[in-house]
């Protein structure tokens, strides 16, 4: 395994009454026979209309028997998934978000009730985070460290602290969307339950297969943390650059964006 350069992945908007299952667990397949754990993002009290299809009868619970022969890790994606400020937090890469813009207490609030839901309906502790639409800020850093959960999100290279939580940086999307010729940095892959088409499935699978000792699971990166911290404090100026190309090339595709429309 080359420790500068590794991909991990997450599934975003777990949740009851999930879209596209056949799909989804299909992905998680390809990435167990790569001997790959992705890390599901849970919404265990989802109010947003939006990630659901009201035909699908899946619920959370159909995930214990993944859970339990250690098939996946979990984190806490939020507690309903509702957009109730037009905050972009910390990132500032949406202009909405469930918790950037609302006090340390109503934010504590809501952390600590999906922390007890996914317990109650998973029977796991939660150690994992990352907020819907990217958007947090130092509230929400404050209820972290104080739960003492780990933020799967940022731009950045590698692993950092901040505000005294561990941040595992999420800077792809889809793996063909960006930075795929990039190889050195720590980088989390991630999906939407919605858009796992066939055709993703595939590229997944020989992504995979092209970069087998590229790969990596969250445990892992919580084992190496100080060297993980130790290079990112090594390669800080290039981070610095990496997250001033990345806001750049978004800024640009937004613009292309436009014009298109």
């Amino acid at each position: 395994m080359t420790n500068t350069y590794l991909n991990l992945f997450r599934i975003d908007d777990i949740c009851d009454k999930m879209p596209n299952l056949k799909n989804i667990f299909k992905l998680i397949e390809i990435l167990n026979s790569f001997r790959i754990k992705p890390l599901l993002g849970i919404v265990p009290n989802v109010e947003d209309s939006n990630i659901i299809d009201k035909n699908s009868n899946f619920r959370l619970e159909d995930l214990r028997s993944l859970i339990k022969k250690n098939k996946v890790e979990v984190a806490l994606h939020g507690y309903n998934h509702k957009y109730v400020t037009k905050n972009g937090g910390l990132l500032n890469l949406n202009k909405y978000s469930e918790f950037a813009g609302l006090s340390y207490e109503k934010q504590k609030k809501k952390i600590k009730k999906g922390i007890n839901l996914i317990k109650k309906r998973l029977g796991i502790d939660v150690k994992y985070f990352f907020a819907p639409a990217h958007s947090y800020d130092l509230n929400t850093l404050k209820v972290l460290k104080e739960f003492d959960l780990i933020n799967v999100d940022g731009i950045n290279l590698f692993p950092f602290e901040y505000k005294g939580v561990f941040h595992i940086p999420q800077q792809r999307g889809y793996i063909r969307e960006r930075f795929l010729w990039f190889k050195f940095g720590v980088f989390v892959n991630h999906f939407h339950p919605k858009t796992i088409t066939e055709r993703v499935l595939k590229d997944v699978e020989e992504f995979c297969r092209e970069n087998k000792k590229y790969l990596a699971n969250f445990n892992e990166i919580l084992e190496k943390k100080e060297y993980y911290l130790e290079l990112n404090e090594k390669y800080k100026t290039y981070s610095k650059i990496f997250r001033k190309w990345f806001y750049v090339k978004r800024f640009l595709y937004k613009l292309k964006m436009k014009v298109v429309k």
